[in-house]
């Protein structure tokens, strides 16, 4: 598959259009619509906005937003891009996890692979194209595109799994791959084809998302087990943890700004979402959550992710005006 540069002419049109949209505030939160219902544990008021989502604001004023999929349960979101669509995936109601396109109008639109046992989006660029994974009805993982409604499988040559993380709106793609041996490579597809991605020294190396200034992000396994997040730009590594005493820290998305949501673990195995600006963090715990994970950021710093409740229940959440 050519990732090249058939949506690039585009791609910079585009980038005008949506820094002209939030130059005139689209997404503020200040219009009238739709409700998605009232988040379990959350405090403090409520308001409705253009994104036909029920915020409520924490002290800090952080503000929340918990969706689901209609009809179905277990819903996480995974990536969202500039013009606030929204992919992810669900359990629906015949018990198949599908992926889904949740519009800025609260409208949702379901993804399925032809043929897939199970399908789940993980990234969405400006051009609306779709990537993530899939598995076949032998249980194998793919990696998958949906460009203009056209899905097409994409794998690591001579990759055993594949399993695509990230996409930018130059079509260049990330993610990982494992071969015989049962080692996890991350790795990068653009124009010249695909390139392996190992940080030195590492056991695993897992590449999450790319942003259109080409650095990289992800996570890496040391010897001992333990899961660090790292930056790569200019073809230099830098692993980063999150403050404290943390088992495990894995960087999910990049925006055009350099911020990064990602998730953490303290010795509680309990996750929680960050996000990182240079070297200011912010935690990101869902008001009322057993667990909490970041997973995409746009470039207006809205945050999509997942929480989990006191049930065991997960849902999707929407989270803006919180900054590192």
């Amino acid at each position: 598959m050519n990732t090249g540069s058939r949506d690039d002419s585009r791609s910079g049109a585009l980038f005008l259009v949506v820094l002209l949209a939030g130059a005139l505030g689209c997404g503020r939160a200040d219009q009238g619509g739709g409700s998605t219902g009232t988040p379990t544990g959350a405090s403090g008021p409520t308001m409705s906005d253009d994104l036909a989502l029920e915020w409520r604001e924490r002290p800090e004023r952080c503000r929340f937003a918990s969706f689901d999929v209609p009809g179905g349960t277990d819903t996480n979101g995974f990536g969202v891009n500039d013009l606030a669509q929204i992919v992810g995936r669900f359990t629906g109601s015949d018990g198949v996890v599908k992926g889904f396109l949740r519009q800025p109008s609260g409208r949702f639109e379901i993804l399925e692979f032809p043929g897939a046992s199970f399908t789940a989006p993980i990234d969405i660029n400006n051009l609306g194209v779709v990537v993530g994974r899939y598995l076949d009805q032998g249980g194998v993982s793919h990696g998958f595109v949906l460009r203009y409604g056209h899905y097409s499988t994409l794998d690591y040559p001579g990759a055993i799994d594949t399993r695509i993380r990230g996409i930018d709106d130059r079509g260049r793609v990330v993610g990982n791959f494992r071969k015989d041996d049962g080692v996890e490579h991350g790795f990068n597809l653009d124009g010249n084809g695909f390139a392996q991605v190992d940080f030195p020294g590492s056991a695993t190396t897992d590449v999450w998302d790319i942003n259109d200034l080409g650095v990289r992000i992800g996570d890496w396994t040391d010897v001992d087990g333990n899961v660090h997040a790292y930056v790569l730009r200019d073809g230099q590594f830098r692993s980063f943890d999150s403050p404290g005493r943390v088992l495990a820290t894995s960087a999910r998305r990049i925006n055009l700004m350099g911020v990064i949501a990602g998730v953490f673990a303290f010795d509680d195995f309990l996750d929680h979402g960050f996000l990182r600006s240079g070297d200011r963090y912010r935690q990101i715990d869902f008001p009322g959550a057993a667990e909490t994970d970041a997973f995409g950021i746009n470039l207006w710093g809205l945050v999509v992710g997942d929480w989990i409740d006191q049930e065991g229940a997960t849902h999707g959440y929407v989270l803006r005006d919180c900054a590192p």
